[in-house]
């Protein structure tokens, strides 16, 4: 599995969870920004957590959907949180959001250049 992708199953199928461009524009545009996530759903009765959740793990599967047609040449469909909700019970909404969370962290990682890979180039000799 790509190292950007979290997978989940729904349903009895795997389904590919990823923040990308595509899924970060969504967020910003119903929460204002990432980090806003977190905030709004402290706050937040169990029923918009459960709401809150539903979308975001949406709008991710779709995310990765879209990047793994690309990767693979496929044509796999989008899926709605229509049939998220009908294929789950309440039992499954802690590892929905703990999927959620994960995809989320790994699409916001930095990966950061070590100096030691830096110095070698920019050597000074005497």
């Amino acid at each position: 599995m790509d190292d950007r992708l979290t997978e989940i199953s729904i349903g009895g199928k795997e389904y590919p969870l990823m923040l990308n461009v595509y899924a970060t524009k969504k967020i910003i545009e119903k929460y204002g920004g990432l980090a806003e996530v977190g905030e709004k759903m402290k706050d937040a009765s169990y029923s918009e957590q459960l709401e809150s959740v539903l979308w975001l793990l949406t709008t991710l599967i779709n995310a990765g959907i879209l990047y793994c047609n690309y990767k693979t040449g496929e044509k796999a469909p989008f899926i709605s949180q229509e049939l998220i909700e009908s294929l789950s019970v309440p039992s499954d909404f802690s590892e929905y959001r703990d999927a959620v969370f994960t995809a989320m962290n790994k699409g916001a990682e930095r990966h950061i250049r070590s100096e030691e890979d830096t110095d070698s180039k920019n050597a000074v000799t005497a």
